[in-house]
């Protein structure tokens, strides 16, 4: 797996692992806070694919990426450090990851950032329910002035409305337009992962993960969550993972509350073993 490091070469090592649509940029406005009191290595699940000249969420892609594989990934990356053990930060789906990593590599994780997802599957949550909706009401019929205007009323949100404007293309310059690869299949790489309901897994190394004061710390945005309303009583029943409701705020906190990230992550307990 492809990595850059920054910040200090003897700090405590913290693992970025951005989103499922995201890239290593999430992180840009953190990273020099951070790196004044971290080795910080920032991961890039697609960059050798992006090297080859494949794009970024091809057909192929699609059909390879795997949260699964990449926590085992993120375990060789630790190795290859020389660290004993990391904390993590994870943005949106990147959030799995590190819930995957927590139950299977306990003893190499030392606590942790989520930024709004939740163990729950993410089809569960209101932000999935809203995305799946509205993309399936867009009429990719209209020219891309008028579809834009009407995407204004339709999406309030206005980071929901960029990203889902960036998945649309106008391949001959007038309509139809079409769905790029990611979006299209976005469905279909979410139902593939073998990590949707973590609750289980996670039950398993709760004691474990408490004794050795490995905290999961997870940001819950007020609205358009991607975490299930209905998941929170199954989460407050694990106690290594403490819920940070971010009021006034939609899942898209590395945008708007890139302080709020910021400042939890640098308020994880550092001890000599990470």
């Amino acid at each position: 797996m492809h990595f850059r490091e920054y910040g200090l070469k003897e700090g405590p090592l913290l693992v970025c692992v951005p989103g499922l649509l995201g890239g290593p940029d999430d992180f840009a406005h953190m990273l020099d806070s951070w790196g004044q009191k971290f080795k910080i290595a920032v991961i890039d699940p697609h960059h050798e694919r992006r090297e080859q000249g494949i794009n970024n969420l091809s057909a192929q892609v699609v059909q390879e990426i795997s949260f699964n594989s990449t926590s085992d990934e993120i375990a060789q990356v630790i190795q290859r450090l020389g660290s004993k053990a990391a904390y993590l930060v994870g943005i949106s789906l990147g959030g799995k990851i590190v819930y995957d990593f927590a139950h299977k590599y306990p003893s190499l994780f030392a606590g942790g950032v989520i930024s709004d997802v939740g163990p729950a599957p993410f089809e569960s949550s209101d932000l999935y329910k809203f995305i799946d909706t509205t993309v399936a009401a867009i009429d990719l019929n209209l020219p891309w002035p008028e579809l834009k205007q009407k995407l204004q009323v339709d999406i309030p949100e206005r980071n929901l409305r960029i990203l889902i404007q960036s998945q649309i293309s106008y391949p001959e310059q007038t309509p139809p337009g079409i769905w790029k690869i990611g979006m299209r299949n976005f469905r279909t790489m979410l139902e593939r992962q073998a990590i949707a309901d973590q609750f289980e897994a996670l039950y398993k190394v709760d004691n474990q993960l408490i004794s050795q004061k490995s905290i999961l710390h997870v940001l819950h945005a007020a609205r358009l969550s991607g975490i299930a309303s209905d998941s929170l009583p199954n989460i407050r029943k694990l106690k290594s993972i403490q819920l940070h409701f971010v009021p006034d705020a939609s899942h898209f906190l590395h945008v708007t509350h890139k302080d709020t990230i910021s400042n939890l992550v640098l308020q994880l307990h550092v001890t000599g073993s990470a």
